[in-house]
């Protein structure tokens, strides 16, 4: 993940172009509008996307499957915009929502694969409701804490990965193909991501595009298993 540097700055500071992505430099006009990074900041309509098909297509079974859904959507709907407008303004306080929205995606993701092995229904408004918006309240007033983002996000990815191998090895949870292709997709879309912030290739985009298709095959297969897991 950019960790931008806030030396000296506060949420409303603009950042300068050649600290940011390959596609950076690049501008378009829209309706009277400056955006910078035009294919970085409308790629991001992947994840809205994303978001819409989960909340027409899915279908919650109890309430936990109900809550989870809700917030993930939320969660995915707040990455979009906070992406659309960092890359398109360049101004810490969009970077600040983007990261919230990361962040809450991969919560939701990690309560998604608690749900699997533990009865969450005793804390479930504490963990899909009071946990998100002390997130979004720590970020916004303490918005430093983004340069620990990365360790923050490793180690939300290494509990979901642990809860994931505990709920293969005692529970049965499945490695289908939509936990596959939302793997594969975000690892090629982290090699994409690699290239760009190497300023070898303007390729970023293309990890919003992977990594939205992620989100959606991620939700696909936690909604598949937790179905069998209830019929």
């Amino acid at each position: 993940m950019y960790i931008p540097n806030l030396s000296g700055r506060n949420l409303f500071s603009k950042f300068h172009s050649s600290e940011l992505f390959c596609e950076s430099f690049c501008t378009c006009n829209l309706c009277g509008i400056s955006v910078f990074e035009p294919w970085n900041t409308f790629t991001s309509f992947a994840y809205i996307l994303s978001a819409i098909i989960i909340s027409v297509m899915s279908h919650s079974i109890d309430n936990i499957s109900n809550n989870l859904k809700n917030l993930y959507i939320c969660s995915i709907f707040i990455l979009g915009l906070g992406t659309l407008l960092w890359h398109g303004k360049h101004i810490l306080i969009f970077k600040i929502i983007d990261q919230i929205g990361m962040l809450l995606t991969v919560y939701t993701l990690l309560l998604c694969q608690v749900a699997h092995s533990f009865n969450i229904t005793g804390i479930l408004d504490f963990l899909t409701f009071k946990i998100p918006l002390l997130i979004i309240f720590i970020y916004f007033f303490q918005y430093k804490i983004m340069k620990y983002a990365n360790i923050i996000f490793i180690i939300t990815i290494g509990l979901n990965i642990g809860f994931m191998v505990y709920a293969n090895i005692y529970n049965g949870l499945k490695f289908d193909k939509y936990s596959i292709f939302g793997l594969l997709s975000l690892i090629i879309g982290k090699i994409f991501w690699i290239i760009d912030k190497k300023k070898i290739r303007p390729l970023h985009h293309y990890w919003h595009i992977l990594t939205g298709l992620s989100i959606l095959f991620f939700w696909i297969s936690f909604e598949y298993n937790y179905t069998l897991e209830l019929g």
